[in-house]
């Protein structure tokens, strides 16, 4: 285990010095929000990784983070599994808004309002549908901005599959915010065959991380905490 964990550590330090702008990123990497034993509900704004319904056309069937192998594997069930040690009346709560991924102009009321009511921590972890990288990053802020209509608990993720610009718009926005910033593409780039699910799902949803994949997220963002 104390292998795996330099390992991992080696690894995240190498990634940062391969960036131009690996000083800000080490230093929103130290952010905690100083989690304690109150109860608390947990927003997740994602993508497909944190939640997708049932879809004929990438042969799943499911409702949950996509590849795992059951709700209880995704990385937000774990993640409420975590917390619910420490307070059984915990929650955490995920959503998909691929949609604003694909169109940044959609209006943020209208997909969110109504679940980020109630929510003391909010979880960011979107991009890799993004196709209009040039502009992530001020669309990024422009969420950032109005989740904390809602709370001022806010973690950034990074991109579960590496992609330098849309890392870097992460990174830029935890720094701006003062936000802790959560680092995930290692897991792709060490742990990619561990994580690669292997009983005949879609080719779609192959790429999406199996359970041992959504644990390392679900563990790489309860340590912010």
């Amino acid at each position: 285990m104390r292998r795996q964990i330099n390992k991992i550590r080696n690894s995240i330090r190498t990634w940062l010095r391969q960036r131009p702008y690996h000083k800000v990123a080490k230093a929103v990497m130290r952010q905690k929000c100083g989690l304690d034993r109150n109860e608390h509900h947990v927003l997740c704004i994602g993508n497909s990784i944190t939640i997708h319904p049932p879809c004929k056309a990438v042969q799943w069937s499911f409702n949950h983070g996509m590849a795992a192998s059951c709700p209880e594997n995704d990385y937000c069930h774990v993640l409420e599994q975590r917390l619910r040690q420490l307070n059984i009346s915990s929650t955490v709560t995920p959503i998909n808004i691929a949609v604003w991924e694909e169109n940044f102009s959609l209006d943020l009321d209208e997909l969110l309002h109504s679940i980020c009511r109630g929510k003391d921590i909010i979880i960011i972890r979107i991009g890799e549908n993004v196709k209009d990288v040039q502009n992530f990053e001020c669309a990024l802020s422009h969420l950032i901005t109005y989740v904390r209509q809602y709370t001022g608990t806010i973690i950034l993720t990074g991109q579960f599959w590496p992609n330098e610009l849309k890392e870097k718009a992460v990174v830029v926005n935890a720094q701006k915010y003062n936000l802790p910033y959560v680092p995930l593409d290692w897991i792709w780039e060490l742990y990619r065959d561990e994580c690669t699910p292997s009983n005949g799902e879609s080719p779609f949803v192959c790429e999406h991380p199996n359970d041992y994949g959504m644990k390392l997220i679900a563990d790489a963002i309860y340590n912010v905490l």
